[in-house]
């Protein structure tokens, strides 16, 4: 049989820690939150997701081979996506154009009319696309390279 043991002074403190939320200071401050902000400075700005931008575009990249797969994929029809010092265009797969984030572009045109619109869009984007990089036969069927008799 186990003797009951004492409540020691640091296991309290340890306890009221657990029933504070997480990410709270004793006080009850945010942890994240850094220096208050002056009276009269302005927030910071959103950065763009350039999967709501109307210069956001799919395109088909066949492959080398004679067989007519392809990929989906994603590019700047503005042409901002440069990468290295030839500066020659990127492309994103599909399934990773959420990722692509800019703080500002100069031609950036939002295909939702507010806010909540591109939220839901956005929302609704990460919900349909594909979690990986999808192969597709020169029909617009998946490829899938491991399929079980």
């Amino acid at each position: 049989m186990r003797k009951p043991t004492s409540i020691s002074a640091t296991s309290t403190r340890a306890s009221s820690r657990s029933l504070r939320p997480k990410g709270t200071r004793a006080n009850g401050s945010p942890r994240h939150l850094g220096k208050p902000r002056p009276a009269g400075a302005t927030p910071k700005a959103k950065a763009i997701q350039c999967a709501d931008c109307e210069h956001c575009r799919t395109y088909r990249e066949v492959s080398q081979g004679s067989s007519g797969r392809y990929l989906l994929k994603v590019r700047c029809a503005k042409a901002h996506w440069r990468k290295g010092k030839d500066q020659f265009e990127a492309t994103y797969h599909l399934h990773t154009v959420l990722r692509r984030v800019v703080p500002a572009c100069a031609d950036y045109e939002s295909i939702s009319d507010s806010d909540q619109d591109r939220d839901r869009y956005l929302a609704a984007l990460a919900a349909d696309l594909p979690a990986e990089r999808i192969v597709y036969n020169p029909d617009g069927e998946p490829f899938f390279s491991r399929e079980v008799p």
